[in-house]
């Protein structure tokens, strides 16, 4: 993983102090933790995505409402970089009436151009540990999923293995075992690891991964219809 070249992107992603996608987290009623934002490293020199992805970092609900479209990552021709995440996304079923109530926040505080297996290497990274504005990012990541208005806040694995190792700041983790916040149900299907009266972190797999063709895949499926279904159930 790498950060993102362009300071354009950076700065409009790192919006009202916290990186984001989506609508205010703060405000969301549904947030979707992942690991880091990816953006392909050409982005800019892309004339007809990369405005795209101005409008929406600028107002991400309202392009999701003007374009019916949550995220300008699938109006790319390739792969990777994000869009198979969104792609799977998409399969939740949730629409235009929603714009207002999805966020997208990551554990690393700003964009970056992916790496897969890398990422997971740097955000386990001991070094990250001493930079201010990644510690500063979480705190706030933190008090978001806490104070904020979200119901469900979802996790997939890496995300929940950071947020555990800094449970001097995710403190609802404390006493907690990784093992067993980890532990795949038998069934495959999502997990609650934490509830308050009014809300829940929600334990699944990562979306990317059944963008893929591997084991995990049918998982994924299962796991995106019952979000669905949690989310949208009753509407």
């Amino acid at each position: 993983m790498n950060d993102h070249p362009d300071c354009e992107l950076r700065r409009l992603y790192k919006k009202q102090g916290v990186g984001y996608q989506g609508a205010d987290p703060l405000h969301a009623e549904f947030l979707f933790v992942g690991e880091d934002a990816n953006f392909p490293k050409d982005i800019v020199q892309n004339a007809e995505v990369f405005p795209k992805i101005v409008e929406y970092l600028k107002d991400g609900a309202g392009f999701w409402r003007k374009y019916d479209l949550h995220h300008p990552l699938l109006l790319l021709n390739q792969k990777g970089s994000g869009k198979g995440f969104h792609q799977k996304f998409k399969e939740i079923g949730f629409n235009q009436s929603h714009a207002g109530k999805v966020s997208f926040l990551e554990i690393y505080h700003g964009p970056t151009i992916g790496g897969d297996r890398k990422t997971k290497n740097y955000i386990h990274a001991k070094a990250l540990d001493q930079d201010p504005v990644q510690m500063d990012h979480i705190k706030k990541l933190n008090h978001i999923i806490v104070e904020g208005a979200a119901k469900y806040i979802f996790v997939s694995e890496q995300g929940l293995i950071y947020m555990w190792k800094h449970r001097n700041v995710f403190t609802w983790l404390n006493g907690k075992k990784i093992s067993d916040l980890t532990k795949r149900r038998p069934d495959k299907r999502i997990k609650f690891i934490h509830q308050w009266k009014d809300k829940a972190i929600i334990y699944h797999y990562n979306f990317s991964a059944g963008s893929r063709n591997n084991k995990s895949a049918v998982y994924v499926d299962q796991n995106i219809r019952e979000i669905g279904k949690l989310c949208l159930g009753s509407q």
